[in-house]
């Protein structure tokens, strides 16, 4: 998933059958559990394959490899005040750890979810698991009610590192991202936007010092928000009336 807009665009227009559940899997410390080795090794295979490269940059595979290398054995941390250098996943906040965490996250998804044994040879995986979306380590996927305690169990037992948690649709509704998800009787879709219940309406005051640039950026990006997740017009009413009140 690109963003949440990108995930109601997806969604849009989906019907949920009977015995089949919303269900959100969310990795746990993702970015300091990835494998290293095997998303390096995946980097590889990307870049060796890619008949385009070379349109896009002059450098090698190999270039690439050696760069990227270098970047993560210059991977240190401060803690308790000492210096530590990270020997397993990556860093916060590196600009290579979340390409790299995608790469090996995409792997592992595809292997996971083609070879989920559903208990009958007639039953295909994608007959229980009607889709999976993630961004970053937020997942959303709809699972045959059978099938999401087992579904859930097997994905914490293929990589000792890679840990999920469950959550799954209460009273129809379930948030990802920023997004709400309703589910009507009927089984189609709607969308709202989501807030925390610790939510506290705060952004940059007008008046402050900071950059307008930054202001019209969050006006922008809250109005944009609210034309374009809600699913009806009430819904888009209601979310533009929140932003105009916690912008005033």
């Amino acid at each position: 998933l690109r963003d949440s807009v990108d995930l109601v665009d997806k969604l849009k227009g989906m019907i949920i059958p009977p015995n089949y559940s919303l269900v959100s899997f969310d990795l746990t410390e993702m970015f300091t559990r990835i494998d290293q080795q095997r998303a390096l090794e995946l980097l590889k295979q990307r870049l060796e394959s890619d008949a385009d490269l070379s349109k896009r940059t002059a450098l090698r595979p190999s270039d690439i490899m050696a760069l990227v290398t270098l970047d993560l054995s210059l991977a240190y941390f401060r803690w308790n005040g000492c210096y530590y250098k990270q020997l397993k996943g990556f860093g916060m906040g590196k600009s290579t750890s979340s390409p790299l965490s995608n790469i090996f996250m995409e792997d592992f998804e595809e292997a996971a979810l083609a070879n989920y044994l559903t208990g009958d040879d007639a039953i295909s995986p994608s007959e229980v698991i009607l889709f999976w979306f993630r961004k970053a380590d937020d997942t959303i996927t709809a699972i045959h009610n059978s099938h999401i305690q087992p579904l859930h169990d097997y994905l914490n037992s293929i990589h000792p590192d890679i840990r999920w948690t469950k959550e799954v649709e209460q009273n129809g509704q379930i948030a990802v991202l920023d997004v709400n998800i309703i589910r009507s009787t009927d089984g189609s879709l709607n969308f709202d936007v989501f807030r925390k219940p610790t939510h506290t309406n705060q952004y940059i005051p007008f008046d402050s010092h900071q950059p307008l640039s930054h202001k019209f950026s969050t006006i922008h990006s809250l109005t944009r928000r609210a034309s374009l997740i809600p699913s009806t017009e009430s819904l888009k009413k209601t979310e533009m009336e929140r932003v105009k009140e916690a912008l005033t």
